[in-house]
């Protein structure tokens, strides 16, 4: 099998985390977690994403919240597709960009509030649907 589209590297632009030593985290605790996107095309073949995730957000100290994380990870991808344009290949290929993706900052997230001292954070799988809705 011949795929189109290739992972080539992942990379983190930027770790933001900050603790609310008066808000207790609880395992189960239910998190605000907001996700954006952005493609670029970074060479002949070479296309890019950037995931922002937060969890929480800036306020989280007024908000009573015991946590907020940003992350920003880019990952890099091959794609082979000739006859198309940088925002057709998008629209074929970019929910799968985003699921190849998405593991890493999940990944990442766990490890990071599991190294903290604190229950680590298990973001849920994504799913094709939930990209093809947003």
């Amino acid at each position: 099998m011949n795929s189109k589209i290739k992972f080539q590297r992942m990379e983190v632009e930027t770790t933001e985390f900050y603790l609310n030593k008066s808000v207790e985290f609880e395992k189960q605790q239910k998190i605000e977690l907001s996700l954006e996107t952005k493609f670029s095309k970074e060479g002949e073949e070479t296309f890019s994403l950037s995931l922002e995730l937060s969890i929480f957000n800036k306020n989280f100290k007024e908000n009573d919240n015991p946590l907020y994380i940003r992350l920003i990870l880019n990952t890099f991808f091959e794609i082979s597709e000739e006859n198309l344009d940088e925002e057709n290949i998008i629209k074929k290929y970019g929910a799968n960009m985003i699921l190849l993706s998405f593991p890493y900052a999940r990944s990442y997230i766990t490890n990071l509030t599991a190294m903290s001292g604190i229950s680590p954070i298990n973001i849920p799988v994504i799913s094709i649907e939930d990209i093809l809705d947003s």
